[in-house]
């Protein structure tokens, strides 16, 4: 009979490939598990490049706003507004 004193004894699963300790389980994960994960993984890495795009084009978006405000700004500043009288020379 097998007796184990501490789990010093125990080999470490560091070395076996896909090995997943948590709480609720020390052992080599089922292929159901592994290919969760995988498929998690997958889904994670295929979110976060949609974020990616998603936000470049939100600063594209919001750098074509800036540019045509500034335009707008400039001009505005060299267009007489229609109506305005000018002020007499004495004044």
């Amino acid at each position: 009979m097998l007796m184990l004193r501490t789990a010093a004894q125990i080999r470490g699963a560091r070395t076996l490939k896909g090995f997943r300790s948590c709480a609720a389980s020390t052992g080599v994960p089922g292929q159901r598990a592994e290919a969760r994960r995988v498929v998690q993984a997958e889904t994670s890495l295929a979110n976060s490049e949609l974020r990616r795009r998603w936000l470049a084009r939100q600063w594209e978006a919001h750098a074509a706003r800036i540019h045509e405000s500034r335009f707008a700004a400039v001009g505005e500043r060299g267009r007489v507004r229609h109506g305005a009288t000018p002020m007499a020379e004495g004044d």
